[in-house]
């Protein structure tokens, strides 16, 4: 497809390698804004069940979750509905760089558990940190930060396989935050 537009339906595009193993899918490279980059960064996928449709209750701890995260230096980056709720992203050291952010994260992705059960909501969420690719992406209406790479999938899988008020580390990224992990 060409720079900006989206493949035709049911193919997937291919990946335009720009260095290394740095890479950006075609359907992208025409809206990314520039310098897009690979940084390191800590993910947190935190899945929302909304009992009783209750989005009022989702709605305030959505709300007191930014609070917090603008505090601690934590981007709350998109939520994604979901057939029950809603997922949402945390990141720590993209698109802002920040200090030692790794067991910062993990304590946020333990408030955003802990606080959704006092709203009377599920949640459960998957951390995981490594080397990530940073860009912009330039819509007609809108600009969004994307943070694409396998941190960020392998945050989604282990949050999607975490029970409800747990929160799962992968291991490597524990270890680099100096906690051992018990298991």
């Amino acid at each position: 497809a060409p720079d900006g537009e989206s493949p035709p339906s049911g193919r997937r595009s291919r990946p335009v390698f720009v260095g290394d193993d740095q890479w950006v899918p075609a359907v992208l490279r025409g809206n990314l804004t520039f310098p897009a980059q690979h940084k390191y960064s800590d993910t947190a996928f935190v899945g929302v069940r909304v009992p009783r449709a209750d989005w009022d209750a989702a709605s305030r701890w959505y709300a007191e979750l930014g609070e917090a995260c603008a505090g601690e230096g934590v981007v709350l980056l998109e939520a994604d509905p979901i057939a029950t709720g809603f997922r949402l992203r945390l990141i720590m050291g993209a698109p802002i760089a920040s200090g030692s952010h790794r067991a910062s994260l993990m304590a946020m992705a333990c408030h955003a558990v802990g606080s959704a059960r006092s709203h009377g909501l599920e949640a459960r969420a998957g951390v995981c940190g490594g080397r990530t690719f940073v860009g912009t992406i330039l819509g007609r209406r809108v600009q969004r930060t994307v943070v694409i790479g396998d941190p960020v999938n392998v945050a989604a899988r282990i949050g999607a396989v975490a029970r409800p008020g747990e929160v799962l580390v992968e291991r490597p990224t524990a270890l680099r935050a100096g906690i051992v992990p018990t298991a």
